[in-house]
């Protein structure tokens, strides 16, 4: 009987590991305000707040985006007492990644800081957690202490399995032959890289994915599908004083994407579908550091605005402006740029291999459109070009749906789906 009650009152305790500041830390953040964090395990942190202001001043007056993103390494909701950091693994995950850049052996690098990193945190001890959290490739080596010791795995599969993302990239550049930045090579290591994600998906307890797309396509890879729960991504903070948009017929129809991995992001498809549509009828920015060629470029300006990389403090003057947000990925985990347009009143149209099945209602709040169909985009846009009103329904209802996706709603599925594996395997 008295077991029976331990088990009745046992808790789960969270060791969250993470590399960098994926998320903006909203996953520790979210197990700390719900008092179920044990400890915050990353590579970089800045524990002093001092640094991080210092930090944020000089990414005022310095070009380039570096310690922009250094600043952004700590959490003001994560007391220090919860973090623990790596910060000299941190410094040779950069360098090595650096190099792996220029070599074309990326997928090698992140073999050596996914069995690095959680080897560190293994040596440094699971403190009192009874559950741990690993991001895929980051993740095998923890599961497989924890599993010694009886601790439940949450694996979160941030990506697609690279196997399959790499083959729809793939299919994407050879329909833009020569616009990619860097042609892809022969990944020696792809298969390693799979078999490591293949490992953690069979030890993980239960591995939260962030949209349907992402579900089908670990259970694809790996047939670990039952495991999968489905947590789209929710906003940090929801905007105020946003009103439904209105456009006149007059008008040229204004366009956005946003995104840096061009090929992937469909910036082809995008071109195309300009294109189909007319450029005349329309105009379009493309925000983002996007990795194309010199042709791939000059491709893109014949139709499109590449306004280049967009710090976040200005991305609101983007959606205001925009008409309609256009993200026709081939792979996307889940775009958070579609939560960040419907926040502000800008309908979406995009494919569902961006999780904007999940979020996009068709014909009610946007559009989702085939994988690699550049004419049906040109079709949906042309109608809402003939039809405003429509477009301002739209965007009424894309407002209303954005406020299922705070962060509250996050914090309750992700939690949720944790303690409900916890309670069924301490049954």
């Amino acid at each position: 009987m008295a077991e029976v009650s331990a088990r009745a009152t046992l808790a789960p305790r969270v060791l969250v590991t993470q590399l960098g500041a994926r998320r903006h830390y909203l996953v520790p953040a979210t197990f700390h305000a719900y008092g179920m964090l044990d400890r915050f395990a990353t590579d970089v942190y800045l524990h002093n707040r001092r640094i991080g202001a210092v930090l944020n001043g000089l990414a005022r007056v310095l070009p380039g985006p570096s310690i922009r993103r250094l600043a952004g390494r700590y959490d003001s909701e994560l007391p220090d007492s919860f973090v623990s950091s790596f910060p000299w693994f941190g410094l040779q995950y950069r360098l090595r990644s650096k190099l792996a850049v220029r070599r074309g052996e990326l997928t090698a690098a992140w073999l050596w800081a996914g069995r690095e990193f959680a080897n560190n945190v293994v040596a440094e001890g699971l403190g009192e957690a009874n559950v741990v959290y690993g991001y895929s490739s980051a993740a095998l080596e923890l599961f497989q202490a924890a599993k010694r010791k009886d601790i439940m795995c949450v694996l979160d599969h941030a990506t697609a399995p690279k196997r399959f993302e790499d083959r729809l990239t793939a299919q994407q550049a050879s329909r833009y032959e020569g616009w990619s930045s860097a042609p892809p090579l022969k990944d020696r290591w792809v298969n390693e890289y799979a078999d490591r994600q293949h490992a953690e998906a069979e030890l993980a307890d239960v591995i939260v994915c962030g949209s349907t797309f992402v579900k089908n396509a670990v259970d694809q890879e790996s047939r670990q599908g039952t495991k999968c729960r489905i947590v789209p991504l929710g906003l940090r903070k929801l905007p105020e004083n946003v009103r439904p948009k209105s456009s006149s017929k007059g008008r040229r129809l204004r366009i956005l994407f946003v995104g840096d991995e061009a090929i992937r992001k469909g910036i082809g498809d995008l071109c195309r579908a300009i294109e189909l549509f007319g450029t005349d009828r329309c105009n379009v920015r493309v925000a983002g550091n996007i990795d194309l060629s010199e042709y791939g470029r000059a491709q893109a300006s014949r139709t499109v605005e590449l306004l280049g990389a967009v710090p976040r403090s200005e991305m609101r003057k983007q959606y205001e402006w925009a008409d309609v947000c256009l993200l026709p990925s081939v792979s996307d985990t889940f775009g958070l740029v579609i939560l960040e347009a419907m926040s502000l009143g800008v309908p979406v149209i995009t494919t569902p291999n961006t999780g904007g099945a999940d979020v996009v209602t068709e014909g009610v709040n946007g559009y989702i459109v085939p994988v690699m169909s550049p004419e049906t985009i040109a079709a949906r846009m042309d109608t809402l070009d003939a039809d405003r009103g429509l477009l301002t329904q739209f965007s009424t209802e894309s407002l209303s749906r954005s406020l299922d996706f705070g962060i509250d709603h996050y914090g309750n599925r992700l939690v949720s789906v944790v303690r409900e594996t916890f309670d069924q395997k301490h049954l």
